[in-house]
């Protein structure tokens, strides 16, 4: 059975310090636990679909964030689950 591991991921935006230049923005993810498929079922069909087509989900609905890591997250935050290989 494949292992899901979930990450809390946190959005930073970059400020162009030099015209011309573009600097994109980027995402800093922690590591917060490791569950099996079973564990997430709860999330839903469609959402196991994605996961299993993309092998990753980014989950920003706060009921099911506060269901996976147990605790609300901030307006930058967002939560990313991986299929493990």
């Amino acid at each position: 059975m494949k292992g899901i591991l979930v990450y809390v991921c946190k959005y930073h935006e970059v400020l162009n310090p030099v015209s011309r230049h573009i600097v994109s923005s980027y995402s800093t993810c922690s590591l917060v636990k490791r569950l099996s498929l079973d564990d997430i079922a709860f999330i839903g069909r469609e959402y196991l679909n994605l996961l299993s087509r993309n092998f990753e989900l980014d989950v920003t609905d706060l009921e099911l964030v506060r269901k996976l890591i147990g605790r609300e997250i901030g307006g930058d935050e967002y939560v990313k689950l991986v299929l493990e290989d």
